[in-house]
């Protein structure tokens, strides 16, 4: 076999298909297909593991694979030892594991020789090497990247059989338990990444294996954080009818959770469902929880889903799923118009089929629809005088069904507003009806009535009063009723809806001016229930009472005053009650009294401690900072001091020798020899013109010392001071942290350096070089005669500074006593020469 080019992991890329099926296969060959195992090239061992992947798929053959313990023994070491090079090997032994574990009888033999641990081991590689062969693929030309797109597709066929066999061992709950343990959900949400095709073997065993872990919680998280529906969703349209069913049972675990409907909203599964709801059951339970989200009722009018479902329900062959998702979308306008149809046809034969079977969800589709102004409301006309017989008749009957569906006609009566309901009212004999309802359950002997039970249909029935009530004529025939309607708001005030429902009722009557004067009688017990809820904790109420007392305070000044003052005393009722109270000991007693004050300076005395002990915290904290600032202080003139001491001793024996080193190249030095003359330096030479010493004039000194030392001290290191005005010397000698480094000097013959002479510390090195001639050389005389006396004294070495930062040195007072010297022509002596 020639040797094929191979990639970086070292996988064989064989064009050739090696997994032709082997039929002639025979169970007493066993010995013969194992010893292909031991073959040098991978063909021989894909005829083997071919072979018996062979009589794995007959299942009377099995119990005898399982039981060759040498048979289980090689299978798995060939597996372990080749599945990263070898794909149609490793596919086929594996093909063989899945055939023995369909059989809960084989799982024990399995798990003994580790199979599954050994198929989790595979993903996890297999995994990472896919993400290596796509980074390879972005980068090799055409024939490599075919090379690998081919390895990925066998990849796939290995990962899909891995993956088949764990579902298949994971009817054990421990051992599922291990497999989550291992990672596993987040390594089957990889591969659901990784499969391309969306009716791959990959992704037919990746949903399968999702949808049994997504049975709990912890599992559909781990799922939901890796992005798995919204992976799920991008496999629609599927045409495969196993994975379709699969994946949509896996959708319908995750629409439990309610911040996943959204996301299935929003990725376009609505039109899909709503085109399988006619062959797949599940589809329909899907479209179901979908049409709980409002973004779903609108998406579903642009589908074909509304039809479906009326054809279903007409002709009898709808489910009560069917009819929970017709009642669910229902509730959306657009889909009720699409409903009921252009003429009101689909609404005609909802109701006579809802009435001839006095079916319960039919009639609350019908009371969805109902609920809707506009248009649809005039369909009823035809209608609402038989749902007013049936709610009367079966409304209060004994019979839980009959009593729920006369309760859902009379809910279906109370929406409708465009209904002439004055006419009905006299028709129907609605009143004594509707009094006899909403009497029936109050105990009048009692002082204060109370409600034993309310009943649905009496909440139904005020609520068809407040909707009679917003036409004038039928409110004047509901005033008999005033009565009964105080009697409820007192009697009920634990039912929020019931209270809102009679507040709207006495609203919409006092819309109307000439029923208004009967309402707000100076004795009214309306007005006090009103005045009393305007503060209720329920909004609603609130809202409903605050438009009643607005309407009230319109139409009565005196009811506006009294509304207002007790407004009043509801925003300020603590000051009130103590302006109210005449005698304060009355309530709390003497002791009452000594008990509140002794609290009062309790707390007096708690807050002053308070303060005092904040005050002495401050104070320390600013003591110890200052001692910290002193602290600082102190080391910083420490140092100075150091400095300053440093540069004493360092400067006259020779730093400066050390900073004119000949290995600094590419400077340019001062040449003190002539005046005004520059002396230039070529970049990259050596310059060797520097002196074996230089002594900083006094006036250089100056400034090292402005710069490293303080005014006392540069006074106290001058060596020499000349007074030129009264022609004497002061020669002083140098201190002893001066003289101690000239005694370790050795003893050779200084070496001859032109003089210098020493001035005062302001005078510049331009002034001493300006003096005649005669002073200069009675100094070369001084220096010769002082040189001798001096001999042994430590000579003041000072640096000169660069020529032109001298000549650009202002005029100071040193250099007119300079000046004046050259008149007199006065001696003067100049510093010792240095060693």
């Amino acid at each position: 076999m020639s040797a094929r080019s191979r990639s970086s992991s070292a996988v064989s890329f064989d064009r050739r298909s090696s997994q032709t099926p082997i039929l002639n296969v025979d169970l007493n060959k066993v010995d013969e297909y194992m010893e292909c195992f031991y073959g040098e090239t991978s063909a021989e061992k894909n005829k083997g593991a071919l072979a018996l992947c062979e009589l794995s798929k007959c299942a009377q053959n099995l119990h005898q694979l399982v039981n060759n313990e040498t048979l289980m023994m090689a299978l798995s070491r060939v597996f372990r030892e080749d599945w990263k090079k070898h794909f149609e090997v490793a596919t086929n032994i594996m093909n063989t594991f899945v055939n023995m574990s369909k059989f809960a009888m084989f799982h024990g033999a399995l798990l003994h020789h580790k199979i599954g641990s050994l198929c989790v081991n595979a993903m996890e590689h297999e995994t990472k090497r896919y993400d290596l062969w796509i980074a390879d693929m972005k980068k090799a030309d055409q024939d490599t990247q075919k090379k690998l797109k081919v390895a990925i597709r066998k990849q796939a066929l290995l990962l899909a059989a891995s993956i088949t066999l764990l579902t298949n061992l994971a009817t054990d709950i421990s051992v599922e338990l291990k497999m989550v343990r291992r990672n596993l959900v987040a390594l089957l949400v990889k591969c659901l990444k990784m499969s391309t095709d969306p009716i791959s073997p990959l992704t037919t065993a990746t949903v399968r294996f999702l949808l049994k872990l997504s049975i709990f919680d912890e599992n559909k998280t781990v799922m939901e954080q890796g992005g798995t529906v919204e992976r799920i969703l991008k496999l629609f349209p599927i045409q495969d009818p196993d994975l379709r069913k699969s994946t949509i049972k896996l959708l319908f675990n995750f629409s439990f959770d309610p911040k996943n409907v959204p996301k299935m909203v929003n990725g376009g599964l609505v039109p899909h469902m709503a085109s399988l709801i006619e062959n797949d059951s599940k589809a329909l339970n899907m479209l179901y929880l979908l049409s709980c989200d409002d973004d779903a009722k609108a998406m579903v009018a642009y589908t074909d889903a509304i039809q479906l479902l009326m054809r279903d329900v007409l002709s009898g062959r709808g489910s009560e799923m069917t009819k929970a998702v017709l009642l669910n979308i229902c509730l959306e306008k657009r889909n009720a118009q699409l409903v009921c149809g252009p003429n009101g046809q689909g609404l005609d034969l909802l109701m006579e089929m809802s009435l001839e079977s006095r079916d319960l969800l039919l009639i609350k589709v019908i009371r969805a629809i109902s609920s809707h102004d506009g248009p649809t409301q005039n369909m009823f006309l035809n209608w609402i005088e038989r749902l007013l017989e049936i709610a009367k008749i079966e409304g209060s009957d004994s019979s839980e069904s009959k009593s729920s569906f006369g309760l859902e006609c009379m809910g279906a009566v109370a929406e409708l507003k465009v209904a002439p309901w004055a006419k009905l009212i006299q028709s129907q004999e609605l009143v004594p009806w509707m009094k006899t309802q909403l009497e029936e359950g109050i105990d009048e002997s009692e002082e204060i009535t109370v409600l034993r039970e309310i009943k649905p249909l009496q909440l139904q029935v005020v609520i068809a009063c407040g909707t009679m009530a917003r036409q004038l004529d039928a409110a004047r025939l509901l005033v008999p009723l005033i009565d009964t309607f105080v009697q409820l708001l007192q009697s009920s005030q634990i039912d929020d809806e019931f209270v809102v429902q009679l507040l709207y009722v006495f609203l919409q009557l006092l819309k109307h001016k000439e029923l208004s004067a009967r309402l707000m009688t100076q004795d009214s017990a309306l007005g006090e229930h009103m005045i009393d809820l305007m503060h209720d904790a329920n909004a609603a109420v609130r809202e409903v009472c605050d438009n009643a007392l607005l309407i009230m305070g319109e139409h009565s000044e005196e009811w506006a005053k009294r509304i207002a003052g007790e407004r009043f005393k509801w925003h300020n009722a603590q000051w009130l009650e103590m302006v109210e109270t005449t005698n304060v000991q009355k309530i709390y007693g003497e002791c009452g009294v000594f008990y509140y004050n002794r609290v009062a300076l309790i707390l007096w005395i708690a807050a002053s401690t308070s303060c005092f002990l904040a005050l002495i915290s401050t104070i320390y904290t600013v003591f110890n900072a200052y001692q910290l600032w002193s602290t600082v202080q102190d080391l910083e003139n420490a140092i100075i001091d150091l400095i300053d001491e440093a540069c004493q001793i360092l400067l006259p024996i020779g730093i400066c020798k050390q900073i004119c080193h000949p290995h600094h190249i590419g400077t340019v030095n001062a040449n003190y020899g002539g005046v005004g003359q520059k002396q230039d330096v070529k970049p990259g030479t050596r310059d060797n013109r520097y002196p074996e010493d230089v002594t900083f004039p006094p006036s250089d000194i100056e400034k090292v010392y402005d710069i490293m030392g303080d005014e006392d001290a540069r006074k106290s290191k001058t060596l020499t001071l000349v007074s030129i005005e009264d022609e004497r010397v002061d020669v002083k000698a140098p201190s002893e942290k001066l003289a101690t480094p000239a005694l370790r000097t050795p003893l050779v013959p200084p070496k001859r350096l032109p003089s210098r002479e020493m001035t005062t510390p302001k005078q510049s090195l331009k002034t001493s070089r300006d003096l005649t001639p005669n002073s200069r050389e009675l100094k070369k005389s001084a220096s010769r005669e002082q040189q001798s006396a001096n001999r042994r004294e430590i000579p003041s070495r000072e640096m000169s500074t660069p020529a032109h930062s001298v000549r650009g040195e202002k005029k100071t007072p040193s250099k007119e006593k300079a000046e004046s010297s050259k008149k007199t022509n006065s001696v003067k002596i100049a510093t010792a020469e240095p060693l």
